[in-house]
């Protein structure tokens, strides 16, 4: 999949470091990678740091990425309560 140019999303449901592991165990993280951590707490916050990554990768194209989320950012990512879901769910799937 990783060769055909398919973005790949692994739910672990544990701590963000085990979450890495996991990557590196499957094949789906290396050395070469570069990873980007998405653990902000608040929608302000989750907006300026997906924001600033969305403007890192777009400035290193030719670099593979991966985006690692926390599972509280998720979650608030995915809230449809929390202040304008659709914008910050929108701006989250656009950078990955």
């Amino acid at each position: 999949m990783k060769e055909a140019g398919i973005r790949v999303w692994v739910l672990t449901g544990d701590k963000v470091e085990t979450a890495v592991n996991i990557g590196f165990s499957a094949g789906l993280l290396d050395t070469s990678i570069q990873q980007h951590y998405i653990d902000e707490t608040t929608e302000d916050g989750l907006i300026r740091q997906i924001g600033d990554i969305s403007k890192e990768i777009i400035h290193t194209e030719n670099k593979k990425h991966a985006m690692i989320v926390s599972g509280e950012s998720f979650t608030i990512i995915l809230d449809k309560e929390f202040g304008g879901p659709e914008s910050l769910r929108s701006i989250f799937t656009e950078a990955s």
